[in-house]
């Protein structure tokens, strides 16, 4: 992909109908090509965060080592470029800083701060909107008016995060090509999740490249992946009334989704089977009916911690009935 950082600077690149980065000439072309990453989550009105959570096997080092060779090699440059605030001249020495943290050798400070320079010049000081370091594993998409989105790098995961504020152009177009690249196998077999974090739940789940494919392909029905989603992402009620503590409540659980008995102790079992399971094996909600008299201690007992941690990507709510 190198080579298209040669093209012209009226032109920019954006995920298309068959999901691989397609040239676009004009800006208007955007909502007829592309299908953004966020777009189930339009269709109601929340506050945000949005996080589009990508699971890979790769260290936070692997995935910095990677994001930097796009944003330094493999950007259109006459397109995008990665910058921290319009006037760069007070924070070259900052630039410096980021740089040398995420090892970037392809390209120094000085010749970043030139081409930013040049860049000013070409687009009249009008930066575009692209992603650049903020803490140890995140980077913020920066404009004169809102921080509308961010990127966060950790072990075993790369994820995409937006507040309710529709994303410009440029942004999605850089969205697109992590998508793009993602999907074209660089970092190897994932598993997804689009998660609402106002509201505290999942919008659409996936296992594998070709689930995540079909999610952001304009041309999957939307009602039917709505519909698979909705399969997936089936809350389950644990009827657990009975339970004097959080020990006979997960034996109860174990009993529910009948998990296979390979210790002793029934909340290290539970945690076995949520560690070692494969997510598309496990429920996604679950809601645990406990009497009231274990509210008092719910707070104060560990147990019902190490249950909630076995696994990130289930969503617990223990109600503590009559």
């Amino acid at each position: 992909m190198s080579d298209r950082t040669d093209q012209s600077s009226s032109q920019a690149w954006q995920l298309g109908q068959d999901t691989i980065l397609q040239l676009l000439t004009e800006l208007d072309q955007a909502s007829q090509t592309q299908r953004d990453w966020d777009w189930m989550w339009r269709d109601h009105a929340s506050l945000g965060p949005i996080c589009l959570k990508i699971f890979v096997d790769r260290t936070s080092a692997e995935l910095k080592e990677w994001f930097a060779d796009i944003i330094t090699r493999r950007i259109p440059q006459n397109n995008f470029y990665p910058c921290l605030y319009s006037n760069q001249s007070a924070n070259a020495q900052e630039l410096s800083i980021h740089f040398e943290d995420l090892a970037i050798t392809e390209l120094s400070a000085s010749e970043f701060y030139q081409c930013v320079e040049e860049l000013q010049t070409q687009r009249q000081g009008r930066l575009p909107q692209v992603y650049c370091p903020d803490k140890d594993c995140s980077y913020v998409a920066k404009s004169s008016d809102i921080r509308t989105g961010w990127i966060v790098l950790r072990d075993g995961l790369f994820s995409l995060d937006r507040s309710f504020h529709t994303p410009k152009f440029d942004q999605q177009s850089i969205d697109a090509m992590l998508l793009t690249a993602i999907m074209a196998g660089e970092l190897g077999e994932i598993s997804w999740d689009l998660f609402d974090s106002d509201y505290i739940y999942f919008e659409a789940t996936g296992e594998g490249l070709e689930s995540l494919r079909n999610y952001l392909d304009p041309n999957s029905d939307a009602d039917r992946l709505r519909q698979e989603f909705s399969r997936l992402l089936f809350r389950h009620d644990v009827e657990a009334s009975s339970a004097n503590n959080v020990q006979e409540a997960a034996a109860l659980i174990n009993q529910h989704f009948q998990v296979p008995l390979t210790e002793l102790d029934a909340i290290a079992n539970l945690e076995a089977w949520l560690r070692t399971t494969a997510i598309s094996q496990l429920p996604r909600y679950v809601t645990v009916e406990l009497p009231r008299r274990l509210g008092s201690t719910y707070r104060e007992d560990p147990n019902y911690g190490r249950i909630i941690s076995a696994n990130s990507r289930i969503l617990w709510r223990w109600s503590f009935g009559g």
